[in-house]
């Protein structure tokens, strides 16, 4: 991949990961007090952001080795 291609990529997911923090925000915002006391154990899921997140570490080494490469 070019230098431009994985930047434009590191981009999209972290829009990709704002928009998921966003959700998850917003499904704790819509429970109730009551709900999140008695299922203290049970979170929101971060699978999906946790992968984003990986993804982007990804990415952003592959753009560290290229650039080390082109030095």
């Amino acid at each position: 991949m070019t230098k431009e291609k994985i930047q434009q990529k590191i981009s999209q997911l972290e829009d990709s990961l704002a928009k998921e923090m966003e959700r998850q925000r917003e499904v704790l915002r819509r429970q109730g007090w009551g709900y999140g006391m008695r299922h203290v154990k049970i979170g929101v899921s971060t699978t999906k952001s946790d992968r984003l997140k990986a993804r982007i570490a990804t990415l952003k080494e592959q753009l560290k080795a290229q650039e080390l490469c082109q030095n």
